[in-house]
């Protein structure tokens, strides 16, 4: 006890040695600068405001991961560019750090329960030893931190039910939001491209709807919006399937405006993405999987209405079909999506004999598939890059993941905690199947959805322990 107290009183002396030096640099520069007091002002409440509540920041982070239009380039490339969720995970990764230093937070992170990606990440550090671009490679272990880190303060924030709510509920808010931007990317009628700040060769670009009225996008690409709505309608699910009726009805009419968003893409890989996790939905529920045949009637009814809906903006019903049909079918063609998909995804597997297996080292697909700068397919990405000890290595997190949601699932004592991993587990065969198609081991949303299912299954696990100790202890007194 003694010891608690006297660990207390360093703690409490350490806080005031950190913020007493702040407050009077602060107050010095009030004689000579006050618009330079007022800057230091708010930057020191933002920083405090980050530190004691660090899910303040993270839930920010979150809206971030959705926005890519900004893009800051190095040195002019473009393959080497980041936007301003990168660095804003860092900055939360710090404010946590300072918490935990602090005693503030007090989450651990468990390493072995992670040992494959711990594994993955450093046999790509190693991998750069034999990559025939270098730099390309550490950039892509840098993206690849950043997106690790995401992934580990998703797990030590979110260390409530409630916390993992709100999270996914700024996730799919910014799913909706991107609807309403697919909607006015159709009808506008331009593309932005502006260099908002430039210096030597280092830029910052601004870039929206490129596409120009063919498919509509959010705040990125229209695949990759394809892909954050696919995630986010399987989330709002969950609100839906635990909401009261009221709520039902306002978060269907939101459901129905993000999907028919998700249909103005024409980006085929997310619907069926989609389409999959509801029929694994529906066969977790007993109640759905009665009524499969009028459940799935009305999904297939809804995708042919909201396709016409999605087309009314822009009227364009026979170009949007030829579209869809000319990147689905033809796979010779390289200017098919499919057909340049398929061509990538040979050149990347193939690659494997040259380096014995090894893979071609982090970045070093850039060597032949340039100008293009990804695969279109996370497991071939990390098959060409770190060989069959990197996919290996991603499979065997895969199924570690797979068993502790499953786990979670089935121990759930909490009918609402149960709902949400039916809704949980439904979703992440989305993302699985959405791996095939794109993504790679940089994006962000991905180490989001996975985080976000890790999270889940701790929280469970630690109100099952709570539940089942106070029933011993009731049992206990029952006896005495």
């Amino acid at each position: 006890m003694n010891y608690s107290l006297t660990h207390n009183k360093k703690l409490n002396i350490y806080r005031w040695i950190i913020v007493i030096p702040f407050g009077m640099a602060i107050s010095s520069t009030a004689f000579i600068n006050p618009l330079a007091t007022l800057i230091l002002l708010g930057i020191t409440s933002v920083a405090t405001i980050s530190i004691l509540k660090p899910h303040i920041p993270y839930l920010f982070a979150i809206l971030l991961t959705s926005y890519i239009s900004i893009e800051i380039r190095l040195w002019g490339d473009y393959r080497t560019f980041f936007t301003i969720s990168e660095p804003f995970i860092l900055y939360c990764l710090l404010c946590w750090f300072i918490s935990r230093g602090l005693r503030i937070s007090t989450e651990d992170f468990q390493i072995k329960r992670y040992l494959p990606l711990i594994l993955l990440y450093l046999w790509g550090i190693i991998s750069i030893l034999w990559s025939t671009e270098k730099t390309m490679g550490i950039y892509y272990m840098a993206m690849f931190f950043i997106a690790i880190c995401f992934f580990f303060l998703t797990i030590v924030t979110l260390n409530s039910f409630l916390k993992i709510k709100i999270a996914i509920a700024f996730f799919v808010g910014m799913g909706f939001v991107s609807s309403i931007v697919c909607y006015y990317s159709l009808l506008s009628n331009k593309t932005i491209e502006d260099i908002l700040y430039h210096y030597n060769e280092h830029l910052v670009r601004f870039v929206f709807n490129p596409e120009q009225m063919l498919r509509g996008q959010g705040f990125m690409h229209p695949l990759a919006t394809a892909y954050y709505l696919s995630l986010s309608l399987m989330l709002l699910l969950g609100f839906i399937y635990t909401g009261n009726k009221i709520t039902r009805v306002f978060l269907s009419i939101a459901a129905l405006s993000m999907f028919v968003a998700l249909l103005t893409t024409l980006s085929k890989g997310p619907l069926l993405s989609l389409l999959c996790g509801l029929y694994i939905f529906s066969l977790l529920n007993a109640s759905v999987n009665k009524r499969i045949i009028i459940v799935w009637t009305l999904i297939f009814s809804l995708i042919i209405i909201g396709f016409f809906l999605s087309r009314i903006p822009t009227n364009d019903f026979a170009k949007a079909l030829d579209y869809t049909s000319k990147t689905s079918t033809e796979t010779t063609d390289e200017s098919s999506s499919l057909g340049s998909r398929i061509k990538r995804w040979k050149k990347g597997i193939l690659s494997i004999k040259d380096h014995y297996g090894l893979g071609d080292g982090s970045g070093g697909f850039f060597s032949y598939l340039d100008p293009e700068i990804s695969f279109d397919n996370l497991y071939v990405h990390i098959f060409a890059e770190y060989g069959l000890p990197g996919v290996l290595l991603w499979l065997w997190f895969l199924v570690l993941s797979c068993k502790r949601f499953i786990h979670a699932y089935l121990a759930c004592i909490s009918s609402e905690y149960k709902k949400w991993m039916q809704i949980y587990i439904s979703g992440l065969a989305t993302l699985l199947l959405n791996a095939v198609t794109s993504f790679s081991h940089t994006f962000l949303p991905l180490w989001f959805y996975l985080g976000i299912g890790h999270a889940m299954a701790i929280v469970i696990d630690r109100e099952n322990n709570k539940r089942l100790e106070n029933e011993r202890l009731d049992t206990l007194k029952c006896r005495s």
